[in-house]
């Protein structure tokens, strides 16, 4: 018995290096194609050049295998100013261009969803330049959550979501309303709905671990939803930090707007310059994921 599992063992093991060898070697291929074409991006002298390069990046072009490369910026520009044209409005390119992103964020997201929500951040900081937040909401929300909505129309959800994005890249954290000062250097700042189970059961174990990420540097501003000032203050005793918010505005309030909260629990972690460091749904991922460091 003992030699009939040494050998599944190493079968297994050998099984596991020949799917990392293939891996590489896809991702290789994908890297010295994408380097070939780039030539040819770069010199486009007809209509028919320019379809077959747009046919190569939103059909073809392994964006895992150059994540992470110098290839990575070029094919991300080449890519968008290929749509772009100066007889057409700056809603007419959205128009043309957010579609085929979503079905190339589709191609990609089946294997590769870190990648496809990458492209969609890095497109979204183009689309900024020409003032076009709701066609970059579209896209993130499609990317992130796989919710469409249209690229020229606002979306409540869609727009949230994207001020969430924007601020996981490590902005500085907005000020909030109801608290005096505006700059949170170490602080966990959470949003939650009494009622909802979940919140509930994260709010107590906020509270549970309060005296150790105190002791080590920590501060909590916790921002509830409840719409009901009894609810709110009968369950907001029993949280044990000073700096407890509540508009009554539900999710309407101005903090769950400029944080993007769309649901919750939501915990925000900033650093010790007031940036934002994580975004998170659970207490126990920021400590799992060593995001919360004990500080002596």
């Amino acid at each position: 018995m003992k030699q009939k599992y040494m050998l599944y063992r190493i079968l297994s093991l050998c099984l596991i290096m020949l799917s990392s060898i293939s891996v590489s070697a896809q991702q290789s291929t994908g890297f010295l194609t994408a380097k070939e074409k780039l030539p040819l991006l770069k010199n486009i002298r007809s209509l028919t050049d320019l379809q077959s390069a747009k046919e190569f990046i939103e059909k073809e072009l392994d964006f895992q295998a150059i994540e992470n490369t110098s290839l990575w910026k070029d094919y991300i520009q080449y890519w968008v100013a290929f749509y772009v044209r100066p007889d057409i409005s700056s809603e007419t390119f959205a128009k043309e261009f957010v579609p085929i992103i979503k079905h190339t964020i589709d191609r990609i997201n089946k294997d590769y969803p870190k990648t496809a929500i990458h492209i969609s951040n890095d497109l979204i900081e183009l689309f900024d330049e020409y003032g076009l937040d709701n066609a970059a909401a579209s896209i993130t929300a499609y990317a992130i959550y796989a919710i469409d909505v249209p690229e020229n129309e606002y979306s409540v959800v869609a727009s949230r979501i994207l001020t969430a994005s924007r601020l996981e890249k490590g902005g500085i954290a907005p000020p909030l309303a109801g608290v005096n000062d505006t700059f949170y250097r170490n602080t966990i700042i959470v949003f939650y709905d009494t009622g909802c189970g979940n919140c509930e059961w994260q709010m107590e174990q906020l509270a549970d671990t309060y005296k150790e990420l105190t002791h080590n540097g920590y501060r909590i501003i916790s921002i509830s939803a409840d719409r009901n000032q009894e609810i709110f203050e009968s369950k907001s005793k029993d949280h044990p930090w000073p700096d407890k918010l509540c508009d009554y505005e539900g999710f309407e309030g101005k903090n769950f707007k400029n944080y993007g909260v769309i649901s919750t629990p939501v915990f925000y972690l900033t650093d010790s310059e007031g940036c934002v460091k994580g975004k998170y749904a659970r207490i126990d991922n920021m400590i799992l994921n060593k995001t919360i460091k004990t500080r002596k």
